[in-house]
């Protein structure tokens, strides 16, 4: 169950930051934008989901998607 928490937390700081990052570098996107084929937003996603970092309920998550 401690895994699900993390992993839904992990979700959770990226869709902040890049909720963010989209704001404040005055982009006429938002979150709420988002779709499937959106290859900026999934660019910025990946980005945040690679600087995730933090002590979760299971686990220190450290997230490295360049391995």
């Amino acid at each position: 169950m401690a895994y699900a928490y993390d992993a839904v937390w992990a979700i959770a700081l990226m869709l902040n930051s890049s909720a963010t990052i989209l704001k404040e570098g005055n982009s006429k996107k938002g979150i709420e934008d988002f779709t499937y084929t959106d290859t900026d937003m999934y660019d910025l996603f990946f980005q945040e989901m690679a600087a995730t970092d933090f002590s979760g309920a299971s686990v220190r998550m450290i997230i490295d998607l360049m391995q």
